[in-house]
């Protein structure tokens, strides 16, 4: 490598350093408290998964990773189970934890490639809010379950990393179709994330259009050739007020989760005022635009499967990271709209100080949440709906050598 060229990327770590602030203290609240312990439905995947998938003949197998889990199939997450376990030869749910929680490192950095290509040469504050919404402790469910950490945030981190390499030259288009693969065959969102990728690539080379097309029919026809629905307990019957105050509630619940009617409604109201609609899929704002419409579409995907159950909570941690990062890009099209030095300055500093008082208010609730997933893990026998199931699996699990419960909550409560 060049040396004057890695001294500039020495200069430029040191210069921007602040911005990993956010990054270090959310791994650090999570290191602390993510445990070996299974919680919820870690007990059926990947434990239990992965004990009959070891057990099965090879077109079991091959059923198994592309079969699905309630309306997901969750083949990327499948596929990272069953490396670490054939590599290690057991399962450790804190390592498991940290894999999936270390994907953020993918969103954060590819959001912000995109940022710095359509804010230009003032991009640092709308790139550091970027990050502020990323690491927010907030999605604390994600951040402290195996299962939901490497699948929720698995699906962000493959769409927003597939745009980022069919954004780079030719050469980096089988990653990109990889990664497209990872997407759709990730969590039910991925499925919309196809086609947006295709509007992406619109702009881009003729071999990048047949490419992400082809790549989008295919395993969107393949995703849904043998889908079949699946009714969750405790459903309700289905009303589109439910559905429009949940989307409108989940918008602005990283503000407020008492006031999120409201606040909601002004997020909304503010992204329609401020997305550039003349220039709408003009080349430097797709990239943009797609990031927008794969979360606005995962939000409202999430309104009509979640709003119609008796327990269901538009604040539920675990999909709060597309809300914020909708907060993120918001907070990019107005500071692009903010013209002028003196406007960018005020501006600029307005919206720092909205973004770190929300962040910091959410870092006390996600930290608290933390601790008390930790503290469930480890105080109770089994935390998992149901009991009897959760005590054969893990008896079985320790049987096998893969996993011993007993062993680790010992190893905790110490």
């Amino acid at each position: 490598m060049d040396p004057l060229r890695l001294f500039r990327r020495a200069y430029d770590l040191l210069t921007h350093g602040w911005m990993f602030i956010p990054i270090i203290l959310y791994y650090r609240e999570v290191s602390k408290n993510l445990t070996n312990i299974p919680v919820m439905d870690d007990y059926v995947i990947p434990l239990d998964y992965v004990m009959k998938f070891s057990k099965a003949g090879f077109w079991q197998r091959l059923s198994m990773i592309f079969g699905q889990v309630q309306e997901h199939r969750l083949v990327p997450s499948k596929l990272i189970y069953l490396s670490y376990y054939y590599l290690t030869g057991e399962i450790n749910f804190r390592t498991l934890g940290l894999l999936g929680d270390l994907q953020l490192l993918g969103v954060a950095y590819a959001g912000v490639h995109f940022i710095k290509k359509y804010a230009s040469a003032a991009w640092q504050i709308p790139a550091f809010i970027w990050i502020l919404v990323v690491f927010d402790l907030n999605t604390y469910e994600n951040a402290a379950m195996c299962m939901n950490g490497v699948g929720n945030y698995g699906v962000v981190c493959y769409f927003l990393l597939t745009l980022y390499f069919y954004d780079r030259s030719d050469k980096w288009i089988p990653l990109a179709v990889l990664f497209q693969f990872f997407t759709i065959f990730s969590n039910g969102n991925g499925l919309p994330g196809g086609v947006f990728l295709v509007l992406f690539n619109l702009s881009q080379s003729r071999r990048k259009r047949i490419v992400s097309i082809v790549t989008t029919c295919a395993l969107t026809a393949w995703y849904l050739a043998t889908f079949h629905s699946v009714d969750l307990p405790d459903k309700t019957p289905y009303r589109i007020d439910n559905v429009c105050m949940y989307f409108i509630r989940q918008s602005g619940a990283h503000f407020s989760f008492d006031y999120s009617f409201i606040t909601g409604c002004l997020v909304l109201i503010s992204l329609a005022c401020m997305v550039p609609w003349r220039r709408l899929l003009r080349q430097e704002f797709r990239p943009i635009l797609c990031i927008l419409l794969f979360i606005v579409s995962t939000m409202v995907l999430t309104a009509l499967f979640r709003a119609c159950y008796t327990y269901a909570r538009f604040n539920t941690s675990r999909y709060m990271i597309y809300p914020q990062m909708l907060t993120g890009m918001l907070c990019l099209l107005v500071w692009t709209r903010l013209r002028t030095p003196s406007r960018k300055w005020i501006g600029g500093s307005l919206l720092l100080a909205l973004m770190l008082f929300a962040y910091a208010g959410n870092y006390q609730f996600g930290r608290a949440g933390l601790i008390r997933t930790n503290l469930r893990a480890t105080t109770r026998q089994y935390w998992f709906p149901e009991p009897a199931r959760a005590e054969r699996i893990t008896k079985e699990a320790c049987e096998s050598n893969i996993y011993c419960i007993e062993d680790n909550r010992v190893i905790e409560l110490r």
